[in-house]
């Protein structure tokens, strides 16, 4: 598992409390990743947020991909994934999954935003699997940044999203049930903290 510090003593705890074994990977230390500047978003209409706000209640993994960077042809593509939680009053504080590509893409930097602790690990092309805490959850926040060369054009049946363990913000409880699986990722080309902000706002 891949580590870029030794920031790990409070996550650890966490991860103990929890009862979790990431991915049968040991972890030796958890990244304590600064945060990126935020793309400037102004969202007064969107389908995305349509989307967003008839998904069924749960936890739901979406993929962040702007229009500009799903081309197949530019470098250094950035997509971000989020649990979103629809209908979910609890703040997810740690997760652990993977993410498979299709073949052809190749992740260059993987990171966490501010506020996350995480490590990651190529198990093999185009498979990354990662965990994180968030001592204070995550809240509408990106969990995972990941930077991808040029390839295949990016959309959701070229990403397969696969969530195991959540657990929620102070108590802890596994959160894991209230995941909602599918086959692909929802895709959205809105910032989600915009989305967020405008469902917000409708209600």
């Amino acid at each position: 598992m891949r580590t870029r510090n030794a920031a790990a003593g409070r996550s650890f705890g966490v991860w103990r409390r929890a009862g979790w074994v990431v991915g049968g990977v040991l972890i030796v230390g958890v990244v304590g990743m600064s945060g990126c500047a935020e793309d400037p978003v102004s969202v007064t209409r969107s389908k995305d947020a349509e989307v967003l706000a008839a998904l069924p209640a749960g936890i739901h993994p979406i993929l962040w991909i702007p229009e500009i960077n799903a081309a197949a042809r530019t470098h250094r593509r950035e997509v971000r994934l989020y649990l979103w939680p629809q209908g979910v009053d609890d703040r997810v504080a740690a997760f652990q999954g993977e993410i498979r590509m299709a073949q052809g893409l190749q992740a260059l930097d993987v990171s966490f935003p501010e506020g996350v602790l995480g490590a990651w690990n190529v198990v093999e092309p185009g498979r990354l699997r990662f965990a994180g805490v968030a001592l204070e959850g995550v809240g509408s926040g990106a969990a995972l940044l990941l930077r991808l060369g040029p390839g295949p054009a990016l959309s959701s049946e070229v990403f397969q999203v696969t969530v195991e363990r959540v657990a929620a913000a102070g108590t802890l409880a596994d959160l894991t049930s209230r995941v909602v699986r599918r086959e692909h990722p929802v895709v959205v080309r809105d910032r989600p903290e915009a989305l967020r902000a405008l469902l917000s706002r409708v209600k």
